[in-house]
């Protein structure tokens, strides 16, 4: 049984960001919008009562289907309403030699939402 309430988990989602965006699993998340490559937009089944929630989010990649690319990518939060939010994966080498920009490059992208 999922806690909701105050000071506890909001949503989750558990997506496959590459090659094909799609939900894998989720808790209080209505749908995402594919708007391009690295960039979604979440949405809430139950909105939260302000924007000031917490959003932790986790990509990882497995090399092994990229042919052994060196690549280092993450998530980060945008226009956060009550509704929902977006997310941006941007992605660069481990060297940070290569130019930093939104990517589908994360095969699993995990989303934490945390309200007060």
């Amino acid at each position: 049984m999922a806690y909701f309430g105050q000071n506890a988990v909001h949503a989750w989602l558990n997506i496959n960001a590459e090659p094909t965006e799609a939900e894998r699993d989720s808790y209080n998340m209505d749908a995402f919008t594919d708007n391009g490559t690295g960039d979604i937009t979440v949405n809430f089944t139950t909105n939260t009562s302000d924007a000031n929630y917490v959003v932790a989010i986790h990509t990882s990649r497995n090399t092994a289907n990229n042919n052994g690319s060196d690549c280092l990518s993450w998530g980060s939060v945008c226009a956060k309403t009550t509704s929902g939010f977006g997310v941006h994966i941007g992605q660069t080498n481990s060297g940070f030699s290569a130019t930093i920009g939104n990517s589908n490059h994360a095969e699993i992208c995990d989303i934490i939402v945390i309200d007060k």
